[in-house]
Order: structure tokens, then C-alpha cells, then sequence
């Protein structure tokens, strides 16, 4: 859950320790940039675009990720995990 929208669901391994927009990353850890926004002032587009490394300038304008099948057991609010 972020800033009160749910945004990934699935094992609690796959979504911690891997989550979506890194799966497919060569890393371990998602390195997450600036502060948690506050919810009285949510972003446009993807609430969390400010703080992913991943973000590209259409998770800033297009309409908020709806929840999209990443594999049988685990689903994600982000557009930009099948790019990585």
C-alpha cells in the first residue's frame, strides 16, 4: 500500500524483497529517491513516480496504474515493471 492505494499484491517475499518495477533488475534493493510524499498533496499519475528510479515521464501524466497481473500469484500497480 501506498498513500492509501493498494499497489502490489502477492507473497509477502515476492513483494518485499522483489518487488514489480525490480524483478527484473540486476539488483537486490530498490534505491528510493526524495521523501514519502504526504497524502494530502498525491501526484498525478503514479503516486509513487517522485521516489522510482524507474519512472518515466508517462507515469507522471497518465492516469494512476491499475493492479495488472506480474505472474499467477502476484499483481502490481506499475507500468513500467515489463520494461525492465
Amino acid at each position: 500500500m501506498y498513500l492509501g492505494r493498494i499497489v502490489e499484491i502477492g507473497a509477502p517475499d515476492d513483494v518485499v524483497e522483489r518487488p514489480a518495477p525490480i524483478r527484473r533488475a540486476p539488483f537486490k534493493e530498490l534505491p528510493i529517491r526524495g521523501e514519502i510524499r504526504s497524502a494530502a498533496a498525491i501526484p498525478a499519475g503514479c503516486r509513487f513516480h517522485p521516489c522510482c528510479i524507474f519512472a518515466a515521464n508517462e507515469c507522471k501524466v497518465a492516469p494512476e496504474p491499475m493492479l495488472a497481473t506480474v505472474d499467477p500469484a502476484h499483481q502490481a500497480a506499475c507500468g513500467q515493471w515489463k520494461e525492465i
